[in-house]
């Protein structure tokens, strides 16, 4: 299990549970900060559509209840290519190296397994 931290708060009305996921998404942790210039800055320097990576998987039902998490890794198995994501979000203090080390270590898993099919052959 990645490292969390759970918030908790009382709502001064109903809001339904979409629009809080909105104002809660994309997260620093996924997208950087300030928001809006990080997505710039995303938008302008990824070459490749992130699909499910950094989306919200969960569920939810009528009572506006629900539990959601982040696709923080992910991969793409589209003919014989396979695609691996990670990432970071740089915030402010971030140390930009250190957030490359840490994109590398959440690949790690999935490149290792590549590696161990690609020897086996």
């Amino acid at each position: 299990q990645h490292l969390s931290t759970e918030m908790k708060c009382e709502l001064n009305e109903d809001v339904p549970l979409l629009l809080l996921i909105d104002k809660l998404f994309p997260t620093p942790a996924i997208c950087g900060v300030p928001t809006s210039k990080a997505l710039q800055l995303i938008k302008k320097s990824e070459t490749h559509q992130r699909g499910l990576y950094s989306g919200l998987i969960g569920w939810f039902n009528f009572d506006d209840e629900g539990e959601f998490l982040i696709a923080i890794r992910s991969a793409l198995l589209t003919g014989k290519k396979i695609f691996a994501y990670a990432g970071c979000g740089i915030v402010r203090g971030s140390d930009p190296l250190a957030e490359y080390s840490e994109t590398e270590l959440k690949l790690k898993p999935i490149t290792s397994l590549f590696r161990q099919a690609n020897e086996s052959k």
